[in-house]
């Protein structure tokens, strides 16, 4: 492959994410969440189950969210009263984040309709391609971080 066809492969991959990343599961119960507080709202769920101490610095670090973007979408989930924070007593800096009964109310409703919007991709595009997807996204993500992870090295050693 010659640099002119690596340059618009490249390109074309670059744009194919770009556009990707502009669609979002498009979740507006009666204009409650945006997109960025659903996943939230649905990251909080889980790693409750998981990890039972939802905090800010673990959900910046698991979302890979600047910490000023995660304390917009936490402001505004408490503000709607889909969430509420606890003060850990020994830190009274650190606050945990738990979801309120109307919370799981719309995460409830949030499921289904990620579950449509999912169940229709894989009925559009087919099971054996959905699954050839997310191999080549896996491996596509692994390439990245270790990319990232050696410029990072590579930052530390000088």
């Amino acid at each position: 492959m010659d640099n002119l066809e690596k340059n618009e492969l490249a390109e074309e991959l670059f744009n194919s994410i770009m556009r990707l990343r502009k669609y979002s599961f498009n979740f507006r119960q009666e204009k409650t969440l945006t997109s960025q507080e659903a996943y939230v709202l649905k990251a909080i769920n889980y790693f409750h189950y998981k990890n039972n101490h939802v905090s800010n610095e673990f959900l910046a670090e698991n979302l890979n969210l600047s910490p000023e973007s995660l304390s917009r979408a936490t402001k505004h989930l408490r503000e709607k009263g889909i969430i509420e924070t606890l003060r850990n007593k020994e830190e009274h800096r650190r606050v945990q984040y738990v979801i309120t009964e109307k919370g799981y109310e719309i995460l409830k409703a949030f499921n289904v309709h990620f579950e449509n919007v999912v169940s229709d991709i894989i009925s559009s595009i087919g099971e054996e391609d959905c699954k050839h997807f997310i191999r080549i996204l896996t491996k596509l993500f692994t390439t990245m971080e270790l990319k990232s992870n050696l410029i990072t090295n590579k930052e530390e050693v000088k």
